[in-house]
């Protein structure tokens, strides 16, 4: 899922890839979905936070989360980051521990990386499609 967003500030794509369920009862389209309705929120960080002090950064975030049988996420961490921009990536979490996922019968540990580029209108949208 991709969209680009500039109305509000600089430009950005964010590409929400396949998560990977690492265990629980949480299927990866179940969490996928619910991304896409949170998609802006994570757009929101990159924007605000990081390109307007660098207009160029890019780069792939991996969130890792443990979401809890109630759908509540409880914990929710970076696991990886070749964006380097704290502030962006802290955003990213905090937005992270406020979503509610379906309710399952265990806990679900996983992990979803995030492509983020900015959109100066020479791109192609369709540059971050599938994790390798």
């Amino acid at each position: 899922l991709k969209r680009s967003l500039g109305a509000r500030g600089p430009k950005a794509v964010v590409t929400a890839l396949t998560p990977t369920v690492e265990r629980g009862s949480l299927y990866a389209r179940v969490l996928l979905e619910v991304a896409r309705k949170h998609l802006d929120e994570v757009r929101g960080c990159y924007r605000d936070h990081g390109l307007r002090e660098q207009p160029r950064l890019m780069g792939n975030v991996v969130i890792q989360a443990e979401i809890a049988p109630d759908g509540a996420v409880k914990t929710a961490t970076v696991a990886g980051s070749t964006l380097g921009h704290a502030r962006t990536e802290e955003c990213i979490v905090t937005r992270w521990k406020a979503w509610l996922f379906p309710k399952a019968s265990t806990s679900t540990v996983l992990r979803f990386r995030y492509a983020l580029v900015p959109d100066h209108g020479k791109a192609p949208h369709h540059s971050f499609r599938r994790a390798p």
